[in-house]
């Protein structure tokens, strides 16, 4: 079996710290029995408080046509 991923983002600045993001794509469907591969969206905000942290928080649904799945997203980037 092959594992894949494709997907596009857009994002866009609302203040100095503040972005809105949109990413969508499709995955591989790892259940042998699927016929459908997984689709996705995901959004988010993503605040960065200083140049070296970014603190987000997203939300993704993600469906098949027997599926249909939602999660909270929440991270934390540190750069050095």
């Amino acid at each position: 079996m092959n594992i894949w991923h494709a997907s596009a983002a857009v994002e866009r600045k609302l203040t100095d710290d503040l972005r809105i993001v949109f990413d969508t794509g499709v995955d591989t469907n790892t259940d042998r029995e699927a016929n459908k591969e997984l689709v996705f969206l995901i959004t988010g905000l993503i605040y960065s408080p200083s140049p070296n942290l970014d603190l987000d928080v997203g939300y993704k649904i993600e469906s098949t046509d027997t599926l249909r799945a939602n999660a909270l997203l929440t991270g934390i980037t540190l750069r050095r």
